[in-house]
């Protein structure tokens, strides 16, 4: 996902900032205001119905490799940050991997002598994994997917050269162009980055 420009601050709410990024919407939403993914059966709860991501990729998954992520994504280098979807289910989860290579541009001032990725790049790979799901959906497609916010970030572990990030994001509200998504990156089996992700499609 790419960061609105137009975003000032955490405070706004992520129908304004997708207003503002895209001057044709004539909504405006906060988190709160999301409801069960229109993907999703709802509850009288509203609470999501939906097949839960699997903890592994299933033995028919669906695969993407990085020309087939480039069709749907519009990053390109150097930053399209995965490098294969292991597993997806449009408009609800994907699964992807990304293998952390000491090549990696960013290793050159983060840090000379004690490479770690940025915890920002980890949370920027995570929601490319979100978007591949959201933007696979028809109407979705060749649209953009928008940071909205980030809430209850947390970074459990270093990554480092020749790591190789699980990345996984599933949907659990959506509104119209308005989302919010779980995700996790996991070296090892082991949690590096757990964090709320909202998303705004433009």
């Amino acid at each position: 996902m790419e960061t609105a420009d137009t975003m000032k601050n955490t405070e706004e709410t992520a129908g304004e900032q997708a207003a503002k990024g895209d001057a044709s919407a004539d909504y405006k939403a906060s988190a709160a205001d999301v409801k069960a993914c229109s993907c999703m059966k709802e509850s009288p709860d509203n609470s999501c119905q939906n097949e839960a991501m699997p903890k592994a990729p299933r033995e028919n998954a669906r695969t993407l490799n990085a020309a087939e992520i480039a069709e749907i994504l519009p990053h390109r280098y150097p930053f399209a940050l995965i490098d294969r979807v292991l597993d997806y289910e449009p408009g609800k989860w994907a699964i992807a991997r990304k293998c952390v290579s000491v090549n990696e541009g960013f290793f050159q001032g983060h840090f000379p002598g004690n490479p770690i990725m940025p915890g920002v790049l980890i949370l920027e790979a995570l929601a490319q994994t979100g978007a591949v799901a959201a933007l696979s959906l028809p109407e979705y497609k060749g649209k953009t997917a928008l940071f909205g916010g980030v809430k209850n970030a947390r970074f459990k572990k270093q990554v480092i050269p020749g790591d190789v990030l699980e990345l996984r994001c599933q949907m659990v509200k959506q509104h119209g162009p308005l989302g919010i998504a779980e995700a996790e990156a996991l070296v090892d089996g082991k949690t590096a980055c757990r964090a709320e992700l909202t998303f705004a499609i433009s």
